[in-house]
């Protein structure tokens, strides 16, 4: 997934989480999360988010 305007996702997570502290950078990490099982569903994480007072 290639992210092309994170301000935007960035605005975007800030007006629907509302976080006491906003969200400053967000980064897409590889979002596929391996099965420990064969009958495990797919998974994936699409973002990673820092906020201003650096705590993820």
């Amino acid at each position: 997934m290639v992210l092309k305007n994170k301000p935007i996702l960035i605005d975007f997570l800030n007006a629907v989480i509302k976080p006491k502290t906003p969200i400053k950078y967000v980064e897409i990490k590889n979002n596929d999360i391996d099965k420990n099982f064969i009958k495990d569903k797919f998974s994936s994480l699409d973002v990673k988010a820092t906020l201003a007072i650096k705590s993820i």
